[in-house]
């Protein structure tokens, strides 16, 4: 497993699991996040919130990392619409 750092968007695709798109390939297939637990959709199902309330809204730009990758996909995401999976671990 790797830490893996950068920036993408997030994005929420067909399977309801969310992820990074490359902001330089949006055709690309993006790279799944495991979120740390605790980390919600929010309400209005427009943005992911963090452990400590902030938002972070589909279709914009995000910074992320402290994570690793090289973790499976899990059961409830759909594996044909993922590229990667990356266990996000640092407190959002």
């Amino acid at each position: 497993m790797l830490a893996l750092s950068g920036v993408g968007v997030l994005s929420k695709l067909a399977d309801g699991c969310v992820g990074i798109r490359s902001p330089y390939d949006p055709k690309s297939k993006p790279t799944l996040l495991r979120w740390p637990a605790g980390t919600y959709l929010a309400e209005d199902g427009k943005a992911v919130v963090g452990l400590s309330g902030k938002r972070f809204a589909f279709d914009t730009e995000v910074e992320f990392g402290g994570g690793y990758a090289g973790v499976p996909v899990p059961p409830e995401c759909d594996a044909a619409l993922w590229d990667s999976v990356f266990e996000v671990q640092q407190p959002l």
